[in-house]
């Protein structure tokens, strides 16, 4: 098999691998967006679409409002009135908070379902509110929710993202809380969780009545087709009797702002918006795949390869038997012997510090008290080499025995 064979049997395995690694992850992408929004228009699960669906199934006229600097709130009969918001947080500056305190003292009701309190709201309402006392969270995947307008019936509500049911914080106002400071300026618990976290109360004002849900998420689609939320929603709307319904539009008030709970504020990311869409979502795969494939294939290295470049080869040992056969062939040991004794001269040097003098016996006597040899033997290592340096009838014989001597020399030196 040769190369292209085995990169194009090495392309379809790869192809293969990532297309059934999508298939096997697109099996898993859910289909639906779990995050909770509480968007009017969308019929996902934590948006609102259904909970408008129900308002027009019984009968109520319902309008979409905003505020504005020069006439405030619109509506035309106040007393006949039931003013919603529903969302994480309601943003409403002073000027707002007075404009709703005005529609509640003639006659309207109004519903506002956040996950907490607007400051301005509930102070123009509530003096003595502050705005971290108050709220706390009852962290856990399931509750029990009651309504004090009910007939004592419990509705069980619980958090789902994809198919498991998780923790979720359950804000309700802390009952201490509400009973010392807020139950004494008229405020009424209309509804708890497990049956003593006040997460649904009131207030008369006027010929009307303000409400404040800390629980937005029983208006969501999700709990809405289940029969409990839809039965709790029913129930909850029951208390408020006008037919006329005006859903405050929060991204219109927020749209100049830079409140940082405001809707409009919650931009979706690229990325989030190609994840939302199926069609977008598979081409982003796929392009993915494309250059995962790009870089594998092109990972190996293109240049030419470097020429191997041996090391360099310890050729000394070589050398000297080379010089030893010339020295050989030459046939005059005296010549080796001279060479013998300088390399001995030199070792002296190197070793013992000893620098050779005119006076041989001095010098012996310094090599045999260094070396620790019997001076005996130095006299004869030197007279074996002064002969075979200056005497001609000198033999390979007489050579052999000098190296020897050199070579015990070496050995039993210090």
């Amino acid at each position: 098999m040769n190369n292209n064979s085995i990169v194009v049997v090495l392309l379809v395995t790869v192809v293969g691998l990532l297309a059934g690694a999508f298939y096997f992850v697109s099996q898993y992408i859910p289909d639906h967006d779990w995050s909770v929004h509480y968007n009017r228009y969308s019929d996902q699960p934590y948006g609102t679409t259904l909970f408008r669906e129900l308002l027009e199934a019984h009968d109520y006229d319902f309008d979409y409002i905003s505020y504005s600097r020069d006439s405030g709130y619109v509506i035309d009969t106040p007393s006949q009135a039931t003013i919603l918001f529903i969302g994480d947080y309601i943003y409403c500056d002073s000027s707002k908070a007075a404009e709703l305190k005005k529609l509640v003292n003639a006659g309207a009701h109004v519903l506002v379902a956040s996950e907490m309190f607007n400051r301005n709201l509930t102070r123009s309402f509530s003096e003595n509110y502050e705005l971290k006392a108050p709220l706390k969270d009852h962290e856990l995947p399931e509750v029990t929710m009651y309504l004090s307008s009910g007939d004592g019936s419990d509705y069980e509500y619980h958090h789902k993202m994809l198919k498991d049911t998780v923790d979720f914080n359950w804000i309700h106002i802390d009952p201490a809380y509400f009973k010392d400071t807020l139950q004494p300026e008229g405020w009424t618990v209309q509804g708890t969780i497990d049956n003593n976290l006040p997460n649904f109360v009131s207030i008369d004002y006027g010929k009307g009545a303000f409400y404040q849900h800390l629980t937005p998420l029983v208006f969501t689609n999700y709990h809405l087709i289940r029969p409990d939320g839809f039965k709790y929603v029913r129930t909850l709307l029951k208390q408020f009797p006008g037919k006329k319904v005006y859903w405050i539009d929060n991204r219109t008030n927020a749209a100049s702002s830079s409140d940082p709970f405001s809707q409009s504020t919650k931009r979706q990311t690229p990325l989030q918006f190609i994840m939302s869409n199926r069609s977008l979502r598979w081409g982003w795969y796929t392009l993915a795949g494309g250059v995962l494939l790009f870089l594998l294939f092109n990972f190996k290295r293109k240049q030419r390869a470097m020429r191997v470049i041996n090391p360099p080869v310890n050729s000394s040992v070589y050398y000297a038997k080379t010089v030893g056969q010339l020295f050989y062939e030459n046939g005059d040991p005296r010549h080796m012997a001279a060479q013998l004794m300088d390399l001995f001269h030199a070792y002296v040097l190197r070793r013992y510090r000893i620098q050779r003098t005119k006076d041989d016996d001095l010098y012996k006597q310094e090599i045999a008290k260094y070396s620790e040899l019997d001076p005996e033997f130095i006299n004869e290592l030197f007279d074996k080499g002064f002969k075979m340096r200056y005497n001609e009838l000198s033999t390979n014989k007489d050579l052999v025995e000098l190296h020897r001597k050199l070579e015990l020399f070496y050995k039993k030196c210090r």
